[in-house]
């Protein structure tokens, strides 16, 4: 499947220079052959540079996924990700979103551009 969406984030807390920790919110909308999911996602990430530019970032938050025909169920999500700072405000990000709470569990791959301002 394949999907168009958007986010936002707020990084509240510096840890460290090199950790920060925030908010996350996004809306996905997916379709595949037979159905469109819409998912709904907001939690807590933390994004640590690594090298240069490179930085990762884990998460956890609650998805509230919604199937055609079928009432919207929320879950527990997990995200992991890796991405690439080419100057202060624009990069390039791609991230993993984990329902293991799900049956069977599921996962997304995500890519992202990314602004921080």
């Amino acid at each position: 499947s394949s999907g168009f969406g958007f986010s936002a984030g707020w990084n509240f807390w510096s840890m460290s220079p090199n950790t920060n920790a925030g908010i996350y919110f996004e809306n996905i909308w997916y379709s595949t052959d037979s159905q469109q999911a819409v998912l709904t996602n907001v939690g807590l990430d933390m994004k640590s540079r690594i090298k240069g530019g490179f930085y990762d970032r884990f998460g956890i938050g609650a998805i509230r996924v919604k199937l055609p025909n079928e009432e919207a169920t929320t879950k527990l999500v997990g995200i992991f990700g890796i991405g690439y700072r080419f100057n202060k405000a624009f990069g390039l990000e791609i991230y993993s979103s984990s329902l293991p709470s799900s049956n069977p569990p599921a996962s997304t791959l995500n890519m992202a551009i990314v602004w921080n301002f």
